[in-house]
């Protein structure tokens, strides 16, 4: 055995002296020069095999970590005794520690689930860290695959879509959303400043004067005098800023006055008769009753006789102005007449004042009307 001849009785374990010749033994090297020995197999195991760093007993078989062999049962975090087999662990100074004992010691909590950290750290904001699958969009919970992310006002971090669905405005001009503070603002509408272009030749219209057509597109001040603003029915401009439309008519507010006296007309009834745009004053006079003396209208108080109306300040003699009502003190209204048309006292009438249009007389041998 072991390449040398024993006597049966002189082959025994070289440690504890336990026969050998009708047994299983080992072969070990004690390294003096006598070659390799024969050993049982529980003073082999002591004396050649490797003991665990955790219990101190020998092991057939285990794990190499730290720099020491472990029983798989005896590989635990220094510090908890987290049993470490098949998990991942730190070392420090040569002893197994547990990733959460190591995180909280040396690296911190996570500032959202507030275990340990470890594994892909960031540390977004210079201040708390955090793991990066807990680093997440505020809203969605989505993860920040290229580490870019948006911080709110409420000073939680966004995913580039629910930053500006939440914070930004959408840009009239291209219907994107205006990130950065970039706005602009052009008649109460927001813009990105790139987008404030004339919407004919896309010229920037930044620092110079805007119009917006009907269907809300910018213009330059050319191109909205070519293709966009209406004539204005009375003076015949371009109604460029503000525009009246009166019926068929498009007018600036100041031109919207009224045709026959020429006061405005804003805020104020309109009344249209034909082509004219009237004020009610006017309207009313032109359509009022006039009178059969002066021909002005008849507001107020009047008089009819023979048919016809008259102011009552012009219920007169059309001869001699005789006042042909009832006098004021009482007593009988003055007689009176319709001579050709005119209304005259009853001596003028008989008179035929050259004022009084005369009856012409028959022709010559005619008997007499």
């Amino acid at each position: 055995a072991l390449k040398r001849a024993w006597h049966p009785g002189c082959f025994n374990c070289t440690a504890c002296a336990t026969p050998l010749a009708h047994g299983s033994f080992h072969g070990g090297d004690i390294r003096d020069g006598a070659g390799r020995m024969p050993y049982c197999h529980a003073c082999f195991v002591d004396k050649f095999l490797p003991h665990c760093e955790a219990c101190g007993e020998p092991m057939e078989d285990g794990i190499l970590a730290c720099g020491h062999h472990y029983h798989e049962s005896c590989l635990r975090c220094v510090r908890c005794e987290t049993l470490l087999f098949e998990q991942s662990y730190y070392e420090q100074s040569g002893k197994p520690l547990c990733v959460s004992c190591h995180g909280e010691l040396f690296t911190g909590r996570c500032g959202v689930c507030h275990e340990a950290l470890s594994g892909e750290v960031v540390d977004p904001f210079g201040g708390d860290k955090y793991h990066k699958a807990c680093f997440t969009c505020n809203s969605c919970d989505s993860e920040f695959p290229s580490g870019r992310f948006y911080l709110g006002p409420d000073k939680a971090a966004y995913c580039g879509g629910c930053f500006e669905r939440a914070w930004c405005e959408l840009c009239s001009g291209c219907g994107l959303f205006i990130t950065g503070g970039s706005a602009v603002t052009v008649h109460d509408r927001p813009w990105h400043a790139e987008c404030v272009v004339c919407s004919t030749c896309h010229s920037s219209l930044l620092n110079e004067e805007i119009f917006v057509d009907d269907e809300g597109l910018l213009m330059c001040r050319d191109h909205y005098l070519l293709h966009s603003s209406p004539k204005c029915s009375r003076c015949g401009e371009h109604c460029l800023v503000e525009s009246l439309r009166v019926g068929n008519r498009v007018l600036h507010p100041e031109c919207f006055v009224c045709d026959q006296c020429g006061e405005s007309l804003q805020g104020a009834k309109a009344f249209q008769e034909g082509n004219l745009m009237l004020c009610e004053t006017c309207f009313r006079a032109r359509n009022a009753t006039r009178c059969a003396a002066c021909n002005e209208p008849v507001t107020g108080k009047f008089v009819k006789a023979a048919g016809k109306v008259f102011h009552t300040t012009c219920f007169r003699c059309s001869s001699c102005g005789l006042d042909l009502r009832k006098p004021a003190g009482g007593g009988p209204a003055p007689a009176k007449a319709l001579v050709g048309g005119a209304l005259c006292c009853l001596e003028c009438a008989r008179n035929r004042t050259p004022s009084t249009p005369r009856v012409a007389a028959p022709p010559t041998g005619a008997p007499p009307s």
